[in-house]
């Protein structure tokens, strides 16, 4: 998760130094060309759907995992409900900050490489609860692994699936802000 944030923030680094060393005589920016820039950009409202999604699916996710302990307890790798408990920390602490002061790139790939982290978390933890259901007695009531099974995979799968739409807006965000300074580099190449 590391390694993949550091190299979103690698590429965007460049353009927050930019903005924050650009000339301060730039020209205020013409309004015909600053909509058309925006034009693709997501609206607020939209990337809000999909941050208050993706923090339902955070919960359904965490209450999954708490559901499962008992199977989880007893496959042969064990830590997935540990890490499910920091992985929807962190998401709910970006979710939250998101919501707070509102969408940046940096935010919402964070929140998409948790996203995958968590779907990942959820896919390997299912296939150790599938090994514990084919063990079990299903004849005895207290024995669910079949079910964890199944509800574990449904919230990797929901995860894996709001991220992959946070991806196509945050595409359009980032391009939308490279489309801007783009504009800005060239307007300071002509002064």
């Amino acid at each position: 998760m590391l390694k993949r944030t550091l190299a979103v923030l690698a590429l965007l680094l460049p353009a927050v130094l930019y903005a924050q060393t650009a000339s301060p005589k730039a020209e205020p920016r013409n309004q015909a060309v600053a909509v058309s820039e925006v034009s693709s950009m997501p609206s607020e409202a939209e990337i809000g759907e999909l941050v208050n999604k993706a923090s339902e699916y955070v919960e359904t996710y965490r209450r999954t995992f708490a559901n499962a302990k008992a199977s989880l307890d007893k496959a042969a790798t064990v830590g997935f409900d540990q890490s499910a408990v920091t992985l929807s920390d962190q998401a709910s602490e970006v979710i939250a900050t998101i919501k707070k002061n509102g969408s940046t790139a940096v935010a919402l790939v964070s929140l998409i490489t948790i996203l995958d982290d968590m779907s990942l978390n959820a896919q390997k933890a299912s296939a150790q609860v599938m090994l514990v259901a084919m063990r079990e007695d299903r004849s005895v009531r207290s024995n669910h692994g079949m079910q964890d099974f199944q509800d574990l995979a449904q919230a990797g799968k929901n995860c894996y699936d709001i991220s992959e739409l946070l991806v196509h807006s945050t595409i359009r965000y980032i391009a939308v802000e490279e489309r801007v300074l783009r504009t800005l580099l060239d307007r300071d190449k002509k002064h």
